[in-house]
């Protein structure tokens, strides 16, 4: 199968009020390769990584019915000092398309310990 490339942007922000979150540090990982480490980027002044390429399949796959095989899954991991870890599983990322994908953190509290992070699985419904 030949692979094709998908685009990827990350928008961090506050949930609740989406103020952008400047210097979040974001790790995206291939899930299909086993979790191996495709780039790992920091948000700007307007909460936005730069636009990254990733490997995705063919776009002509999605053409053709019942084609299980027409995105890639990448997980995107977000931390940044002062708020909970998230986690978005299942990212999907389709051949000749940019995902923009929204983190919404939550501030952690004054005087507590960081717990657990968010999961957040984002596989698309079928249609």
């Amino acid at each position: 199968m030949e692979n094709d490339t998908g685009y990827l942007i990350i928008q961090a922000v506050t949930a609740g009020k989406g103020i952008p979150i400047e210097g979040a540090h974001i790790t995206v990982t291939n899930e299909m390769d086993g979790g191996y480490v495709e780039r790992v980027l920091t948000t700007d002044r307007n909460g936005q990584t730069e636009k990254i390429t990733l490997k995705a399949p063919n776009r002509d796959n999605s053409l053709e019915p019942n084609q299980k095989d027409n995105y890639s899954i990448y997980n995107v991991r977000t931390d940044k000092e002062g708020f909970y870890p998230v986690e978005n599983l299942d990212v999907p990322i389709f051949g000749g398309q940019t995902t923009v994908q929204q983190v919404l953190l939550i501030p952690v509290p004054a005087g507590y310990i960081r717990t657990p992070e968010i999961i957040v699985d984002e596989e698309p419904e079928m249609l």
